[in-house]
């Protein structure tokens, strides 16, 4: 009885975090539960275009008004999603990275962001659902390099150039 719980956690295990081994992490046992389980990162892809950016201000637990930056999105390089399928990642306790002149150059077309999020999740009360984040960072690319790639399962940790 206790090598199967073991088993049971090791295959857990080997859903939620990515291996450093094999490309793929499927369980055989389980392929429907394991396609569900992997990180969002898998079905949103890691690069963005930025649209737009803006800071809201929210209740927190105890009551006090906590900032929480708001980026809409398009997604470059998923392989479940379609490319321009917007997203709206929300990154709670910081501040929008962008300032009002550099959201209407985005709005105006002027300018074109590709962005990556660091820990992106997936959240679900009821039927809603929405995506959170620790941080967003802006990335030397264009769209058409960022689309070109073909996901890495994890965030970019560096900045490309």
């Amino acid at each position: 009885m206790a090598e199967t719980n073991e088993s049971q956690n090791r295959e857990t295990v080997d859903r939620v975090m990515p291996s450093t081994f094999a490309p793929q992490f499927e369980s055989s046992r389980l392929p429907l539960s394991s396609k569900l389980q992997r990180p969002v990162v898998y079905a949103t892809g890691d690069l963005f275009r930025l649209t737009s950016a803006s800071t809201e201000e929210v209740a927190d637990k105890d009551g006090s008004q906590v900032p929480r930056a708001v980026y809409h999105v398009q997604i470059l390089n998923s392989k479940n999603l379609d490319p321009g399928t917007v997203l709206t990642i929300k990154v709670k306790g910081q501040e929008s990275n962008l300032t009002k002149e550099q959201n209407l150059t985005l709005l105006q077309g002027k300018a074109v962001l590709v962005v990556a999020f660091d820990d992106i999740r997936l959240w679900q009360v009821g039927n809603n659902e929405g995506l959170s984040a620790d941080a967003m960072r802006v990335l030397n690319l264009n769209p058409a390099q960022a689309m070109s790639r073909a996901p890495q399962g994890l965030i970019h940790k560096t900045e490309e150039k």
